[in-house]
């Protein structure tokens, strides 16, 4: 039986930091948001450099940032090759209306995605009550992500969707023990 959670966690990794900018490459999972758990299936596409211009602008300070990055990193978000249109078509379709979409923090992975579906002409696939931020969890609950074991590649957008994830249930756990 396929587990399939009501919560996403989404990372993207883009050219700049504000609505409008070009995005490299989009990572999301279901996750149980109090265990951790991963659900079945996950949605990971990479544009590239180049296909990603063609939706959004490029900040002069994030792209020396991406210089400054590992090199698996940057290879991961610089060479893909898949069409932006077809990526946010078959992102929409992965999404569910009524799931509940994470970002990592309030202005940027979510806002920024919705900029990008508005200039590639997709109906944003979440609704703006579903929207939820892992920063301010983690700071309510003042859990530090810095000490959780980190796998994969830092600013593979797939890796920190699942990182994420670990950190923020382990933040909800304590917020309801709290309680």
């Amino acid at each position: 039986m396929k587990k399939k959670y009501p919560d996403v966690m989404i990372d993207i990794e883009t050219l700049g930091r504000k609505p409008g900018c070009a995005v490299l490459s989009i990572g999301a999972v279901h996750f149980d948001r109090l265990t951790g758990e991963i659900g079945d299936g996950f949605f990971y596409a990479c544009m590239g450099a180049e296909n990603a211009k063609k939706y959004g602008h490029v900040d002069d300070d994030t792209l020396a940032w991406w210089m400054s990055q590992s090199d698996p990193a940057k290879q991961d978000a610089f060479n893909g090759t898949a069409d932006p249109l077809q990526v946010a078509q078959s992102f929409a379709e992965w999404i569910d209306g009524g799931d509940k979409v994470w970002g990592n923090g309030s202005v940027f992975d979510i806002t920024i995605l919705e900029a990008w579906f508005d200039a590639l002409g997709v109906k944003v696939p979440w609704q703006f009550w579903n929207v939820r931020d892992v920063r301010t969890v983690i700071d309510i609950a003042d859990v530090n992500p810095k000490k959780f074991q980190r796998k994969g590649t830092y600013h593979n957008a797939l890796d920190d969707a699942v990182f994420q994830v670990e950190y923020t249930a382990a933040a909800i756990r304590h917020l309801k023990e709290g309680i």
